[in-house]
């Protein structure tokens, strides 16, 4: 209802009774924008599942679980009588390697003749310290020596102390006389006949 006033009209109330819509309204919704979502969810994607699940069970690669099946490997048949060329050595950097030649064993020197204790030794002395071939003529004796005899030495001084001998067969005699005298100079001469023992002043009694 217009409300009465004493007010005369303008231009809000010839704009108030123009006849316009007053709000809008929707069309009401089909079904499918309804349900289509769900069918989508129920019915589509399982069948698409299902039809890629049947593809894969009847690719040969796959087992009935759906794991790969490991294919054999042709295997290389191979020549039993056959041999693989010799091939040349080499070292890290590529460059070949030369093979040393097999050492041949060193032969043994063959065994010196035993020492005979009954063999004639002298022991001369080349100094001049009196009683010094005695003294170790003693030393020999001690150690099982029979046939001893002393004196000087007639001949050039020696360079060192030293046991020589003229015969090989006395070899072991000599080397026996040189280590219970403590020398070590051991060698076949001809200046001497019997084993010798020469005594230098390097000479030391044990």
């Amino acid at each position: 209802m217009k409300g009465h006033h004493a007010y005369p009209p303008d231009e809000f109330d010839a704009a108030a009774q123009e006849e316009r819509p007053r709000g809008v309204h929707r069309a009401p919704r089909t079904w499918w924008s309804r349900w289509g979502a769900l069918v989508a969810v129920l019915v589509v994607f399982p069948l698409l599942a299902f039809g890629v699940v049947t593809w894969l069970s009847g690719w040969d690669g796959l087992q009935q679980d759906g794991t790969a099946v490991d294919q054999p490997q042709a295997e290389v048949p191979t020549d039993a009588g056959a041999t693989e060329p010799d091939a040349e050595a080499t070292d890290g950097a590529g460059q070949p390697v030369e093979e040393s030649p097999t050492a041949e064993p060193t032969p043994e020197a063959p065994a010196a003749p035993e020492p005979d204790l009954t063999a004639p030794v002298a022991v001369l002395n080349a100094t001049g310290t009196s009683g010094l071939a005695a003294e170790a003529a003693g030393v020999l004796e001690d150690a099982g020596f029979t046939s001893l005899t002393t004196g000087n030495w007639p001949q050039q001084d020696p360079p060192a102390s030293v046991v020589l001998y003229a015969d090989p067969a006395d070899e072991g005699t000599a080397g026996e006389v040189a280590a219970a005298l403590g020398i070590t100079g051991v060698q076949l001469s001809e200046a001497v006949e019997d084993v010798t023992a020469v005594l230098w002043t390097d000479y030391v009694a044990p």
